[in-house]
């Protein structure tokens, strides 16, 4: 019943949308007055159990995402269209940089990902009725990722167009990569591309309601990831701080205090300004994540090496890519000194890392651990 409503919501909302107005609600702009509706939604969901909201929508999501990446592979199939796109563009972007190290900064979610390891953590963990179910669902969810990888490359690789067809009749200002890539971002290029090769194999799906879907399952993804975000960040300020602070130890001032500063910056150019050191920021989480693993494993007498290098590749692939980045904010035209400044704090803190990783596998030190009030299973 309820993934019937869900559809019949679905195709409400593409027949009768409800734009705002222009001059926006209650003093704020459209875009603004969503943001703030999202941010009290975030910080509503990460309060209830998880199995009030969390567990309930993301099984209904399921059908959303599972759907949407059935009907992409068997369009891709059916039409099985052309890579449009270079096969080998060089190893120097002139927008991101260097093939290594920026592309494991830059594309970590299906790879390896500091914030999936909180997650992991923090949530999906204490959803296991039983430890064994813990390696299909990582090891499935990695795999699944990656279909969503090859997914999307394909569709916008094959749905749109590098370069203007000959003989033309190809509508460039939907259907073109840099065009789509300039007027939407990647969103619409994921779209237009995925909605483009549905089309062509349904054309009672019209290339705007194809488009929909596409964008309809990405959303889903980002509204999973939202209101799971505010929780694990709510987890990690009582377990840093709750013991010595005893207001951190209630759960509604937390999550009222990171979702406040969560719509500073938002609601500002605050974003803008650390997004560009992210990715590092993330991927430094990674490798930290992975030490502690290593060390675990060392502990109890397992194998370390599958744990142990991809740990050592992503410090090191981290510190190169801060260092990329802190030479080209501080050497741009107008240098970017607060960014830059801070690439090198988080050098400093990878190399930190490194080193507190290699005295703990060799045993020089004793690590230990101090309880906090953790949240239950339910919160």
């Amino acid at each position: 019943l309820a993934v019937l409503a869900v559809i019949v919501n679905i195709f409400i909302g593409f027949k009768i949308p409800l734009p705002l107005p222009n001059e926006g609600v209650m003093g704020l702009s459209p875009l603004l007055f969503w943001f703030v509706v999202l941010m009290i939604y975030a910080g509503v969901a990460s309060i209830l159990p998880v199995q009030t909201l969390l567990q309930p929508r993301d099984y209904l999501s399921t059908y959303i995402l599972f759907g949407s990446m059935s009907l992409g592979i068997i369009a891709l199939l059916w039409v099985a269209p052309g890579l449009n796109t270079p096969v080998w563009r060089g190893a120097m972007s002139d927008v991101q940089g260097p093939v290594w190290p920026m592309l494991f900064v830059l594309v970590a979610c299906g790879a390896v990902s500091g914030f999936h390891s909180l997650v992991a953590g923090g949530t999906t963990s204490k959803q296991l009725a039983n430890e064994t179910q813990g390696k299909p669902i990582a090891y499935g969810g990695m795999l699944t990722e990656g279909v969503v990888a090859v997914i999307t490359v394909l569709m916008v690789g094959g749905g749109l167009y590098w370069v203007a067809p000959e003989g033309g009749g190809v509508d460039m200002a939907r259907l073109g990569f840099r065009e789509t890539l300039q007027s939407g971002g990647w969103i619409l290029a994921f779209g237009n591309g995925y909605g483009n090769v549905v089309h062509q194999m349904l054309p009672i799906l019209s290339f705007t309601f194809a488009s929909m879907i596409a964008v309809l399952a990405l959303n889903t993804f980002v509204l999973t990831t939202l209101d799971t975000a505010v929780r694990i960040t709510r987890f990690l300020v009582q377990e840093a701080l709750g013991n010595q602070v005893p207001v951190f130890r209630n759960k509604y001032a937390v999550t009222v205090a990171v979702v406040f500063v969560a719509y500073l910056i938002g609601a500002t150019d605050g974003w803008q300004k650390i997004w560009p050191i992210f990715g590092a920021t993330n991927q430094l989480i990674a490798a930290v994540a992975l030490f502690v693993v290593a060390t675990w494993l060392m502990a109890v007498k397992r194998p370390t090496h599958y744990v142990l290098y991809p740990a050592v590749f992503m410090v090191v692939t981290t510190i190169a890519a801060l260092g990329w980045q802190a030479y080209q904010f501080f050497t741009a035209p107008q240098p970017n000194v607060f960014l830059g400044t801070a690439s090198v704090i988080l050098i400093g803190l990878a190399i930190f890392v490194a080193y507190e990783a290699m005295q703990s596998l060799k045993g020089r030190r004793v690590i230990t651990i101090q309880t906090a009030e953790f949240p239950s299973r339910a919160e």
